[in-house]
């Protein structure tokens, strides 16, 4: 049952991308997350036990595990990072969408597609998904990235609701065969 509910946000996500890439932004918002995604699993495996509390090594079987089993019921985070700092990673997905011109809908979509993404692609060859995770980060980061967003429009205090703007956001850019990545400011 809960693998078909996987479906839907992923479904989601293929629908924005392809509207993403109808209007042809620069940087899809697709490629800066899943550039900013690959840079904790990255120090994760170059720093074992300090990025992440991944201690362990990457793991094949994790990861299909992680499609197999039911997810965990809870994670080792604490309650500020599962109430305070999902919900602010989720805002910023939501806000990128936003600023790109994508509708409330479907940054929604995005977010819980960006949120599936990483739980089920990503951190998943270190630890299972965490049902918390998923029941956090995309719905409270919608709600609060839209408030970012709508602030942002009015012009009320900008610089505390998007600090480093557009020219801070993370950058994927591909020049020829060279791909570039820019600074990563997930939380």
């Amino acid at each position: 049952m809960y693998r078909c509910a996987l479906i839907l946000p992923l479904l989601a996500g293929l629908g924005c991308a392809a509207n993403s890439r109808s209007r042809g932004d620069a940087a899809s918002p697709f490629a800066v997350v899943y550039a900013e995604y690959t840079v904790p699993i990255a120090l994760g495996t170059a720093l074992p036990g300090k990025v992440g509390g991944w201690d362990e090594g990457v793991s094949l079987k994790k990861w299909v595990q992680g499609w197999t089993h039911k997810p965990e019921p809870n994670d080792s985070d604490d309650v500020l990072v599962n109430f305070g700092l999902h919900p602010l990673s989720g805002s910023e997905t939501h806000l990128l969408a936003r600023s790109r011109g994508w509708t409330f809908t479907q940054a929604f979509a995005f977010d819980a597609f960006s949120s599936v993404s990483w739980e089920y692609v990503f951190e998943n060859v270190y630890e299972r998904p965490s049902r918390i995770d998923l029941m956090v980060t995309a719905p409270l980061g919608a709600l609060l990235g839209e408030l970012r967003y709508q602030m942002k429009e009015a012009d009320v205090l900008p610089w505390l609701v998007d600090p480093l703007g557009e020219r801070g956001r993370p950058f994927v850019e591909l020049h020829g065969d060279t791909f570039l990545v820019g600074l990563e400011r997930r939380f």
